[in-house]
């Protein structure tokens, strides 16, 4: 039985690893660049944020907002 014969399953594995590996090199650019835009993506919400805790604080103390809504949009 080719199911339990531990030298195929063990070429199935190195040939699944390998194939694997082929596609991972392949797609590397493109992993790098959507790991690269979902950082500047979160940077981004992330400024936003505490911007937006900002001028609640300011709100709260009866000052004027630090950021305006054209702030926000170049942010």
């Amino acid at each position: 039985n080719a199911v339990n014969n531990p030298i195929l399953l063990s070429e199935r594995c190195e040939t699944a690893a390998d194939s694997l590996q082929r596609s991972l090199d392949s797609a590397g650019p493109v992993l790098l660049e959507v790991a690269q835009t979902f950082k500047a993506t979160v940077d981004r919400m992330t400024r936003v944020l505490g911007m937006h805790a900002e001028n609640d604080q300011r709100r709260h103390l009866g000052m004027a907002m630090a950021y305006t809504e054209a702030d926000f949009n170049n942010a």
